[in-house]
């Protein structure tokens, strides 16, 4: 859909916030009005948030729990099959971590947990692939092998589908 000279006009002045995102959605840039007052709010009650460590700490503490459900999530549906001796302990590990997330009282501590738990993670997803795409270290900037390549590929469409549905919204 294209915009016109006179629909972006029309939203300028309308404070209306117009987000450019490509056919197969991938976020390209934003049309804001340089007096958007929504934008103003929406920023000062951004930086409220998170100058309120107590509140800061609860989002901390639930994006790793969620990540970590998450990888065990794809460790117990590779162990359904074939592959549970080789899941059985990382699982357990990675619960054994999820119960200590409501305990972490600082972004270190929880970053540090979400750390662990990775490194638990990976090793196993690696070694659950097929052959000659296994790998035992997850590798970035650059990745050492494809499997990585693909991860690395697949977070930044991941990244780009998140934020296009964040400028959306």
């Amino acid at each position: 859909v294209g915009v016109s000279a006179g629909i972006r006009a029309w939203a300028m002045s309308n404070d209306v916030d117009v987000a450019f995102i490509s056919r197969r959605g991938t976020y390209l840039g934003q049309l804001l009005p340089a007096s958007s007052s929504t934008r103003v709010h929406r920023i000062r009650d951004q930086f409220a948030f998170a100058d309120d460590p107590v509140r800061s700490m609860q989002l901390i503490r639930a994006i790793v729990d969620a990540k970590v459900r998450k990888q065990i999530v794809v460790l117990q549906r590779f162990g359904r099959r074939a592959h549970a001796d080789l899941t059985r302990d990382a699982v357990g590990e990675l619960r054994n971590l999820l119960v200590m997330i409501p305990d972490s009282n600082t972004t270190d501590e929880a970053m540090g947990l979400e750390g662990a738990a990775a490194h638990v993670y990976f090793p196993c997803f690696g070694a659950l692939l097929p052959p000659g795409l296994q790998f035992e270290v997850r590798s970035r900037q650059p990745p050492m092998d494809v499997a990585n390549s693909a991860l690395s590929y697949l977070y930044t469409i991941l990244t780009s589908e998140c934020t296009s549905a964040l400028v959306a919204a």
